[in-house]
């Protein structure tokens, strides 16, 4: 045993017959195994965004990609080992949508890498650092690196990586001082850009993050000291070992993402280009060169490589192409100005009202931006608007609009509700509402979700005196709860005919560690008790993709009299604290009972199916990736049947940006023929996963009146409108990187996080229109909002539609951040004829039904060139995040023209069947003799 070897083994010592077993013991085995257990434990404990699936297909077409590779030069057949090894780092360090597809891309790259870029028949680049870096480079974020946060499951996982490769594989390759090179010099520089940053980013955060990165030990014990294309000599390894970590040092100059990883690729190359320069001169020259290429089988290596490449990109461009329009576009959105609509905001002064020792985070805090609900709250027959503008000036953050016709709407004066959210430092902000006829009596009602402080519920006197005025009976009914929320439901919980409320809670209500409770209200933190107290700062979440720590949503019951009692969540089967953005509700299983999907950001949704009335049952897949195990960043619920299948879907916003290559979910429910629930992620394959976008709240409407559910969606973070301090808006996203790489004890205190200031976030981007082109073409969506004229770049949220003007098309109100909301009207173009039509208002008997008829389905059939089509939509209030489209169900039916039949499904208890004229709205009251 070399004396280097000695002085580990002195450090750890194995038993003698392990001892033996591991020095013959060939390293690319040991490599496996510590890989293979890593992805095990990602797989099963940390919640990686991909599926063991995934994992095992990159393995199989890496190792079949080796094989014929390898028997196409060498004419023999081999143990795949280093492709196995390879395919285990691709699982680790890469991240993708969720498509089977796309995995082909960086196993051609990696295997590939090791055909045609070879000297003297050797390859050069270590595989899977080859696959990764152009993965990154020619993938437009299709592919992205595995984002540190995905390891922070357990927060000391470096330790034990890195015990790994100090014991068990440093001592067989010998690789020693390349790994202390490298390591000494990355850490100097390390520590030398959290000097210069220490005042936009805590030195910690970056110091330690960086260092403790499970993705950077991978790389230091078992990326750059591959035996087959590492240096040798002790010389040439301290060399190339700081040569990374400086030029590590150089791409952060430019604030780029994934250094390390092009570092090791850039010297990698510098030293392939250097060698092969050498081989020229001290070979021949040409002739000499020429001579190599005959005898390595060069050219047979490239021609299979490139055989190879033709195959996977072929197939990957026809998978994942996106569809044709097939389409005639006879419609547009019209934008309709401010100084014609009435709706306008000013942005306010709120980022400076709030505790100052955490204004350097506040607009990511309060980045959920403002929300729209649409409903008649005056019985004139037009739909009016509510909009919350948390951000805005004090006198317009909860403002209702009359819609007067003509897409003209006047502000109708609330003085109390102006005046209670002009002060949010004592009432909290107000951040969601829903108009509601929770009374049964005929009127809406309206409810306002509020964070730090108490949501409110608004009696509609309308029916009681003739005057549709507003009486705050928060405190009469039961619901005067402290909550830190940013949306909420009602529903009929247990089929009483009465509506019970949801409310997700964002932030939990107190703040932990505090000996009594202590309310968490960021205008007024508590101060420090002692030295070094930092438990005000502990509301962020945990980690970017199992957070746990936020708030407790709860159901709310209503009583025959009116009052509202809270279930124990944990009881009811919700116990989970996650940070819940959007719930939708729907009978998903069709069981007559009404469930419920919550979209959580930093963490996987919730899918609770309701058990009668009595329990929920939290369904979930059986591996991660799969419905209720998703590492995503659930922004948004929307359920429709988006197939026509007679089953409602969800549709869930998500962010798909450098880091995380993550997109939209669809998922598609049905059953199988035993009955059992059947639920699909479709978005990638669809067409729907919102690629290259920041996704917020969506609208699921038959846009265009076909048939089909189509899909608006909203996009862009935050840029710099508010707090502009540099001609060009600086990256925070370069920042969130390193807070990202963080552990949980310091990634939740708001303290440790860097200052966002007069930084941009995907700030102003373009919404997205999808339009659904029908089972005749594999139901893709293509976006096609440049064609309708919905171009404007903005920070957008909420997507409400409504028909404004009762003409049969579904307008669209689309709220921003800094800007005030946009309206949209849906429109014909010029001599286009119209698609047909019917829309259906159905009022319950306010007894066994709710007077909304929240929670009934109707199904309609009708058919169309001859062929069977069912329709099917429910009745919902809060139809994305931020967002309340209005109750009215408008069927698109294309070129069909004659009455139609529906089924009513009376809040899943009684049906009726009717027929109905089209092109028009019915007002179907509930029929006493409908039949159980």
């Amino acid at each position: 045993m070399s004396s280097e070897k000695a002085l580990v083994f002195n450090m750890f010592t194995l038993p003698a017959s392990l001892e033996k077993i591991y020095a013959k013991a060939d390293p690319r085995w040991i490599i496996a195994i510590i890989l293979g257990s890593y992805n095990v434990l990602g797989f099963t404990v940390l919640g990686f965004n991909r599926s063991p699936l995934q994992m095992i297909v990159t393995s199989i077409m890496a190792c079949l990609l080796e094989l014929l590779l390898c028997y196409w030069v060498q004419r023999k057949w081999i143990f795949p080992l280093s492709a196995l090894i390879s395919s285990f780092s691709l699982s680790l360090l890469l991240n993708y949508s969720h498509s089977y597809w796309i995995l082909a891309v960086p196993v051609f790259f990696t295997i590939g890498s090791k055909y045609f870029l070879s000297l003297n028949g050797r390859h050069f680049f270590n595989p899977a650092l080859t696959g990764v870096v152009l993965c990154l480079l020619f993938s437009n974020t299709f592919i992205t690196a595995a984002p540190a946060y995905q390891w922070t499951g357990i927060e000391n996982l470096w330790v034990f990586m890195t015990f790994l490769g100090v014991f068990f594989l440093l001592p067989k390759i010998n690789r020693h001082w390349l790994v202390l090179s490298f390591l000494a010099t990355f850490t100097a520089q390390t520590a030398l850009r959290a000097m210069i940053m220490r005042h936009h980013l805590p030195f910690e955060t970056l110091f330690l993050g960086t260092l403790t990165s499970p993705s950077f030990i991978l790389f230091t014990f078992f990326m750059i000291t591959d035996p087959m294309t590492s240096p040798k000599t002790k010389k040439d390894q301290i060399i190339v070992g700081a040569s990374i970590a400086l030029l590590d040092l150089i791409y952060h100059i430019f604030q780029s993402y994934y250094t390390f990883f092009f570092a090791g690729f850039t010297v990698a190359s510098i030293r392939f280009l250097w060698f092969h320069y050498k081989a020229y001169r001290d070979g021949g020259g040409f002739e000499g060169f020429k001579k190599r290429v005959h005898e390595t089988k060069y050219l047979r290596k490239l021609s299979g490589s490139l055989i190879a490449g033709l195959l996977v990109f072929g197939t990957y461009s026809i998978a994942s192409s996106p569809a044709h329009l097939s389409k005639v576009l006879n419609w547009k959105f019209e934008t309709i100005p401010a100084t014609q609509s009435g709706l306008h905001a000013e942005f306010g002064d709120i980022f400076e009202r709030v505790d100052p020792r955490i204004q350097h985070i506040v607009k990511w805090v309060f980045s959920v931006g403002d929300s729209a609900a649409t409903g008649d709250f005056d019985n004139d027959g037009k739909i009016d608007i509510f909009l919350t503008n948390m951000l805005k000036k004090d006198g317009e953050r909860a403002a209702l609009y009359r819609n007067e016709g003509g897409f003209h709407f006047t502000r109708v004066a609330l003085p109390k509700v102006t005046e209670r959210f002009s002060r949010p430092e004592e009432n909290g902000l107000p951040t969601n509402a829903l108009f509601v006829d929770y009374d049964n009596d005929n009127d809406l009602d309206l409810f306002i979700s509020v964070a730090f402080g108490s949501s409110r519920l608004l009696k509609n006197m309308l029916t009681e005196t003739g005057k549709a005025e507003f009486l705050d009976i928060t405190a009469d009914v039961g619901l005067e709860d402290y909550n830190n929320s940013i949306t909420a439901n009602f529903f009929d919980f247990n089929r009483d005919g009465l509506l019970d409320l949801y409310i997700g809670n964002v932030w939990p209500d107190n703040l932990p560690n505090y000996d009594k409770p202590t309310p968490l209200h960021l205008f007024h933190l508590p101060q420090s008790e002692y030295e070094g107290d930092e438990r005000m700062f502990d509301f962020m979440h945990a980690s970017w993709h199992l957070a746990n720590n936020g708030g407790e949503n709860v159901i709310f019951v209503q009583d025959n009299n009116g009052h509202f009692t809270k279930l124990d969540s944990k009881e009811l089967g919700m116990p989970e604290t996650r940070w819940s953005l959007a719930v939708g509700t729907a009978d998903l299983n069709q069981d007559g009972w009404t469930d419920l999907y919550i979209a959580n950001d930093f963490g996987p949704d919730d899918l609770y199916f309701n058990q009668e009335g009595k329990k929920l049952y939290n369904h979930k897949g059986t591996m991660f990736g799969s419905i209720g195990k998703d590492t995503y960043k659930g922004m948004n619920s929307s359920i429709a049947d988006v197939n026509n299948d007679g089953f409602l879907d969800v549709y869930v916003s998500n962010v798909h940006h450098a880091l995380q290559a993550e997109g939209s979910l669809l998922w598609l429910f049905s059953k199988d023929k035993d009955g059992k629930m059947v639920i699909q992620d479709m978005a990638t394959q669809w067409g729907a996963l919102n690629e290259d976008r920041f996704g917020w709240g969506a609208s699921l409407e038959d846009f265009d009146n076909d048939g089909w559910v189509d899909i608006i969606q909203a996009n862009g973070m935050v840029d710099d409108t508010p707090d502009k301090k540099f001609e060009n808006c600086p990256d925070y996203w370069y920042v969130n990187e390193k807070v990202a790489r963080s552990a949980p004890s310091y990634h939740r205190l708001a303290n440790k996080w860097g200052d966002i200031r007069g930084r941009c976030i995907y700030g102003k981007e373009k919404n997205r229109v999808y339009i659904n082109q029908g089972t005749s073409l594999g139901n893709k969506f293509v976006d096609v909002a440049d064609l309708v004229g919905l171009t404007e770049e903005t920070n957008s949220r909420g997507v409400a539609s409504a028909d404004f003007d009762n003409d049969g098309r579904r307008d669209v109100i689309i709220t921003h951040m800094y800007s005030p909301a946009t309206l949209v009207r849906n429109v014909l173009k010029e001599g286009a004829s119209a698609p047909h039509w019917v829309g259906l208002q159905l009022r319950g008997d306010g007894k066994s039904c709710n007077t909304r008829a929240v929670g009934s389905q109707v199904k309609m059939h009708y058919k169309i060139k001859g062929q069977d089509t069912v329709q099917i939509k429910e009745v919902q209030l809060a139809t994305g995040f931020s967002s309340q489209s209005e109750e009215r169900l408008l069927f698109g039916l294309g070129e069909h023209a004659e009455p139609v039949e529906i089924e009513i499904t009376w809040c899943g208890l009684k049906k009726e069947t009717r027929t109905v004229e089209i092109d028009k709205y019915h007002l179907i009251q509930m029929s006493p003799a409908t039949t159980p």
